[in-house]
């Protein structure tokens, strides 16, 4: 009887548990309906593992209900029971059991739905990004991690998944920022930042715009890939956007920076590429480094194969420490460096050291400035260098230096206080590896000009100009009467305007315009055939677009401050220098063009560009681009200019 009533207690409480199992079992799956699973270890097709759950619903969820663990049934006391008499096992007490079937009032707890909700959106939607923990956790998850605050990361952050980091005018502060993988690609980019850094003409950089700064640099390692489309990324102390590929040089890690816009600025290097495949792109923007070098590599044994493309942008190096110099440009390692477009302006330095590697200048300004007796160390080398614009040094003996190639052609303008382009080498044998086919100079690069290419040099006013190959049409033509044109290399030179004086220093009889000048001789040039000429006066075309240009110069000589002289350029699309000169003097007059080829340009008041020594002429199609979102407003107001202080279009 007493056996008969201990089971049956037994049983009644089982089923009490049961039912009261049931219960919370429903309960937690209300909880978690509102968010993806929780997943721990062998996620499936539907429990990604990467899910994320919001903040406090792990807490809250027990691995035992109760808190309680299994317990040893109770004997008892009792003898055994035969194998045949054995009853069914009871329920340990405590113990949550699955029986076969529920009754049929209490049908099984299913779980809701999951929600189809993409996990960067969960992350933007469910937890503001104003603090670090919730930043860690969106980066975790990747897509776009938008700051809603100023946040200080106490450690390194590291990005093991793309992310789209928008820093919607806020700082982010770090001591570095790793981004890691060859799937993974962090763009930076700050969708408050209204306008586009702004580069003055003593090259002073003004931006608002939010920032990342690290006291590192943010580093993409291992194949990752670093953009950056907008905003600040700043290092107090050395690098600060770093592509880091193999420096054991036996594989090819692609690590990639790229810099599209935004500001880039660092006490020493901006940017850095360093090891075999590490890349970087810098198509637009400024890059800014107070000391050392903007862009470079690393000297190192086993740190080249890198692959430096320059292609649009600004880059501004400064020196600090005494002893040193400046440079825009540093490639002490076995690489390739392309430059085709942008400007590269090093203050007191040189603007590109090579010391290894292969450089293809094809276009873009490079601009050393300073005293021309100034000299000064570049990296851990004790040869100094001079303010000149392109350098080949072989003396500081770097791994690569026997296969160092500079080519030189195009559209490239470089000038340098000291020299345009110089070798720093005991060897003469070293300057057979600097090639100049093309491109403008403020000084001569006669010692590297290539076999069979023609180099001349204009000068206008004093200021001298040298052209060498494919650049001498470009720059002949704007030549006018009055100029100089003086051949240093060739045999013959067409395309210049009529009247313009010719000087053969070249050593031998040559040709111009298809006239013989014999050496030591000069001409004013007849007309060339290849000149265009047209029911104005016989002029050429270059002739009348440079008497447009001076009438243009001379309404701005005679204008007042706040006067705006607007003008219809038609097809006179190269504007002379001496216009751009005469808005920098005149400073309070405003300049707007119309013309064949584009929109209009409007050059305002104040914001006339600088001087370059070796520009004659300005491309239209370049100043749309320098001006593209500029407008009519007074200095001093920030209002729009009245119509009525317009003159009167000037034009033919």
């Amino acid at each position: 009887m007493r056996k008969k009533l201990n089971r049956t207690m037994a049983l009644l409480l089982a089923a009490l548990t049961v039912l009261s199992m049931s219960g919370m079992t429903a309960f937690a799956d209300a909880e978690l309906s509102t968010t993806p699973p929780i997943v721990e270890d062998g996620a499936t097709e539907e429990t990604p593992s990467d899910a994320i759950t919001p903040p406090g619903i792990i807490d809250e969820i027990p691995s035992n209900p109760e808190g309680e663990t299994p317990s040893e049934p109770e004997s008892e006391g009792e003898a055994p029971v035969a194998p045949e008499q054995q009853p069914e096992p009871l329920p340990e007490e405590n113990t949550p059991s699955q029986p076969e079937a529920l009754p049929e009032d209490e049908p099984a707890a299913q779980p809701e739905a999951e929600l189809e909700v993409p996990m960067a959106e969960l992350t933007a939607v469910n937890n503001p990004i104003d603090n670090e923990v919730a930043l860690r956790k969106a980066l975790e998850v990747g897509g776009t991690v938008k700051l809603d605050d100023n946040i200080e990361a106490k450690s390194d952050l590291n990005i093991s998944k793309s992310v789209i980091l928008d820093l919607n005018g806020h700082a982010l502060s770090a001591p570095a920022v790793l981004v890691d993988g060859s799937d993974v690609e962090l763009i930076i980019k700050d969708e408050q930042a209204k306008t586009a850094p702004q580069v003055s003409d003593d090259y002073t950089v003004t931006y608002i715009a939010g920032k990342l700064e690290v006291k590192k640099e943010v580093i993409a390692a291992n194949g990752a890939q670093i953009t950056l489309e907008s905003g600040i990324v700043s290092s107090t102390t050395n690098i600060a956007l770093f592509a880091m590929g193999d420096k054991t040089g036996s594989e090819l890690i692609p690590s990639v920076v790229t810099v599209n816009g935004g500001y880039v600025i660092a006490q020493e290097f901006a940017i850095s590429a360093q090891g075999k495949g590490a890349t970087i792109h810098f198509n637009g923007g400024v890059a800014e480094a107070r000391d050392n070098a903007v862009i470079a590599g690393n000297g190192s044994t086993g740190y080249g194969g890198t692959i430096i493309n320059i292609t649009g942008g600004t880059l501004i190096g400064h020196i600090q420490s005494p002893g040193y110099a400046s440079c825009g440009v540093y490639h002490p390692q076995q690489g390739i460096l392309n430059i085709s477009g942008g400007t590269i302006y090093s203050e007191n330095g040189c603007g590109i050291l090579m010391r290894g590697g292969e450089l293809n200048l094809t276009g873009g300004s490079i601009i050393a400035e300073g005293d021309a007796e100034t000299t000064g160390k570049v990296g851990d080398s004790r040869v100094v260098v001079s303010t000149s614009g392109v350098i080949f040094d072989a003396d500081a003996n770097y791994y690569d230096k026997e296969n160092v190639n500079v080519e030189i052609s195009g559209s490239a303008s470089v000038s340098g206080s000291k020299s345009s382009v110089a070798v720093i080498s005991n060897n003469d044998a070293s300057k057979e590896q600097i090639t100049i086919t093309g491109g403008t100079y403020n000084k001569s690069p006669d010692e590297f000009v290539a076999e069979g290419k023609t180099e001349v040099a204009i000068t206008r006013s004093s200021r001298t100009v040298y052209a060498v190959g494919e650049s001498i049409p470009e720059v002949v033509k704007e030549a006018q009467p009055g100029d100089t044109i003086s051949v240093l290399k060739g045999d013959d030179v067409s395309g210049i305007p009529e009247g313009v004086t010719v000087k053969n220093e070249t050593g031998s009889d040559i040709t111009v315009n298809g006239v013989t000048v014999p050496n030591g001789e000069k001409i004013e040039a007849p007309a060339s055939s290849t000149s265009s000429s047209s029911s104005d006066g016989g002029k050429s075309f270059a002739q009348r677009n440079s008497d447009f240009w001076e009438e243009v110069r001379q309404s701005i000589e005679d204008a007042k401050d706040g006067d705006v002289i607007k003008v219809n350029a038609k097809n006179y699309d190269r504007m002379s220098w001496t216009v751009m000169r005469e808005l920098e003097r005149n400073e309070g007059v405003s300049l707007v063009i119309r013309w064949n080829g584009g929109e209009e340009i409007v050059i305002p008041a104040g914001k006339a560009q600088s001087s370059e020594s070796t520009r004659i002429y300005w491309p239209l199609s370049m100043l749309e681009e320098l001006y593209a979102e500029a407008s009519l407003t007074a200095p001093e107001t920030g209002k729009p200019s009245t119509p009525d202080k317009a003159n009167p279009s000037t034009g033919r």
